[in-house]
């Protein structure tokens, strides 16, 4: 079955909300505490709750450690234990039959998972299962064996993927291209150190190795920035509003043309999805997530902070959010 597909069979099949209701409970409130963000909401650049960070009583350390991914419609997905995927946008979630080592919505609706070394997608039975605990089964399907151990990937472009890892054959790390669309797959690039992060749109891509950024071409490998502290976590890039990295206290601009760089958001564990040139920001174990538009606006940008005393940067359109209770 066409993955496409799939997200109207679990709209349709779950009926029961497994996240529970997104309820206000809470009063008003400006922002999480601990984390500072700095952008110019007065040239354009609008910042709101695309899930509401959980209220306070609530257990939060079971969602510490979950991958966030967003999918082409703007949907929040969380991966929960070794095996179950949530939709915290829509409130239902699925299991699959094997474990999940890594996975991406692609644009056109395509579940695309690593399990093991195993690239593929899943499909959902005619007559549908469920699991022990409930959810709808559904089973992983593998398409490619990788090259690498220990795999990860993300998205490049609408239709490609980038895949990374080391090969035991070559004693290589290496970024691979992957076309989802033709099944074909190539070498970008091979290194002697571990590849932290990659990011890309398919045309120009980017690679982190260390504290390092780095642009990949046929003829050349540019060196872009260089953190002074934090190793590189993440890499997020579209062509119009340039490229964006996390570290462990947090997320930045850069342009990868000029290499102006800018910190405007301070926060640990903070996860970052970027879909359609909107900016998603997964904090941690509130598993709130904030959603930025207007970011194109960055490059003129001189951010000045002004934090309250508690570190806390209070931005007038993230006011006013309700806290969910689960």
């Amino acid at each position: 079955m066409k993955t496409n597909s799939l997200l109207l069979v679990l709209a349709v099949v779950l009926a029961v909300n497994v996240m529970g209701c997104l309820k206000k409970t809470a009063k008003n409130t400006a922002f999480v505490p601990g984390t500072a963000l700095a952008l110019p909401v007065d040239q354009g650049v609008k910042v709101g709750w695309a899930v509401p960070p959980l209220g306070e009583g609530v257990d939060t350390s079971q969602w510490a450690s979950c991958q966030f991914v967003v999918d082409g419609r703007g949907d929040c997905w969380l991966k929960k234990g070794s095996n179950i995927l949530m939709n915290v946008s829509k409130g239902f979630s699925f299991q699959l039959d094997k474990d999940i080592d890594d996975f991406v919505w692609l644009d056109g609706g395509d579940l695309q998972i690593i399990s093991g070394n195993l690239l593929g997608t899943v499909e959902v039975a005619l007559k549908h299962e469920h699991s022990p605990k409930g959810l709808l089964l559904v089973h992983f399907k593998p398409e490619l064996k990788l090259p690498v151990n220990s795999p990860r990937f993300t998205q490049a472009g609408p239709h490609g993927i980038y895949i990374w890892g080391s090969n035991p054959k070559t004693s290589k790390n290496e970024i691979y291209f992957f076309s989802a669309s033709g099944k074909a797959i190539q070498v970008l690039f091979a290194s002697d150190e571990k590849i932290g992060a990659v990011g890309g749109d398919g045309v120009r891509t980017f690679a982190a190795v260390d504290h390092l950024i780095l642009e990949l071409s046929k003829k050349k490998m540019t060196g872009l920035y260089q953190d002074p502290k934090n190793p590189i976590q993440s890499l997020n890039y579209s062509k119009s509003m340039g490229l964006f990295y996390r570290t462990a206290s947090g997320v930045s601009y850069l342009n990868p043309d000029n290499r102006k760089d800018i910190e405007f958001f301070r926060s640990l564990n903070t996860q970052v999805g970027l879909k359609n040139d909107v900016l998603y920001l997964c904090l941690g174990e509130s598993s709130g997530v904030i959603k930025i538009t207007g970011l194109e606006v960055l490059d003129q940008f001189k951010p000045v902070p002004s934090a309250a005393a508690d570190g806390t940067q209070k931005v007038q359109s993230v006011d006013n959010a309700k806290k969910r209770s689960s």
